[in-house]
């Protein structure tokens, strides 16, 4: 029998421990065995659970639990609370449940879902099936790995990209698609959709919606499609390239934070004509080309200087 009192305690115990308890304080049961164990957290007993290398099973409380898995075949549900659970190198099913829920599968073929609240799921290349749920949910994919993505509308509304050559479709609602390190691809479909480049040279489509595409890092490729766009250039953004830019009533804008320039006139003196296209150029590592797009019909209205 085992008690922790008051204090944040650390109780380890076994398949052979009968009774344990962390009382009060911020407390930690480590299950230190092989055997497969079914543990189900009390409010206000555990608030952290680190499980054995069996096929375990473990069940949060209405708190706040954290819940680390082990190198089993296991499964977690974290209840009412916002809950931190991830699992190691098992096929672990995992399930957030209700409250603002951080879950990460580890390695193996894992399940892993949300439920309810704003969570936000990482996964990775051999990760089977993965769901939000409902709230404002936001997916993860930490690997280096190519990845392909299409969101379905009411699961996920945000995304982060890996380190590989990645590829995100969007859904008909609001999505933020953030990509990673690689030469991404992203499109944001119909609604008012916010894409942000990486490091790599990514093409990024607004598509339809009144959308916010940053290229960040990189020689990007950029197009907002219809509907009013705000193109967005800060840091070292490298040599970019906006398809199809709408200047004057037509409502799209370009945004330039921390440029060089005090002023529309000063923007209009570093924009020169080049062929079909407008070249403006900030310094030697960063310039914007505006395709199809005359000098002359470029209006104050169509930038914002940060």
């Amino acid at each position: 029998m085992l008690y922790g009192g008051d204090g944040d305690d650390v109780v380890t115990v076994d398949a052979d421990d009968v009774v344990y308890s962390g009382g009060d304080g911020r407390d930690q049961l480590i299950y230190d065995a092989t055997t497969d164990w079914s543990y189900a957290i009390a409010s206000g007993d555990f608030e952290a659970i680190r499980s054995g290398s069996g096929n375990d099973s473990i069940y949060g409380s209405g708190a706040d639990d954290e819940i680390t898995l082990g190198a089993g075949h296991d499964f977690a549900q974290g209840y009412a609370g916002a809950d931190e659970i991830s699992g190691q190198n098992g096929n672990d099913t995992i399930q957030g449940f209700e409250g603002d829920d951080a879950i990460e599968g580890g390695a193996g073929v894992d399940h892993l879902y949300g439920g309810d609240g704003d969570d936000v799921v990482t996964v990775d290349a051999d990760d089977a099936v993965y769901s939000g749920g409902t709230g404002r949910d936001a997916l993860i994919y930490d690997a280096s790995t190519d990845w392909s993505y299409a969101i379905t509308s009411g699961d996920f509304e945000a995304v982060t990209s890996g380190s590989g050559n990645d590829s995100i479709y969007g859904s008909g609602s609001d999505d933020e698609i953030t990509l990673g390190a690689g030469n991404d691809f992203a499109q944001g479909y119909s609604g008012a959709d916010t894409l942000r480049g990486g490091l790599g040279y990514d093409e990024l489509q607004g598509f339809e919606g009144d959308d916010l595409i940053e290229g960040g890092g990189g020689d990007d490729t950029l197009s907002g499609g219809s509907g009013g766009d705000v193109f967005v250039f800060a840091g070292a953004f490298g040599h970019d390239s906006i398809w199809d830019f709408a200047p004057g009533s037509a409502g799209d804008v370009i945004r330039l934070e921390n440029g060089p320039f005090a002023d529309f006139n000063a923007v209009m003196n570093a924009a020169v004509q080049d062929g079909e296209n407008t070249l403006l150029t900030l310094d030697a590592e960063r310039s914007i080309t505006l395709l199809g797009v005359s000098k002359s019909a470029l209006q104050q209205d169509d930038f914002v200087l940060i």
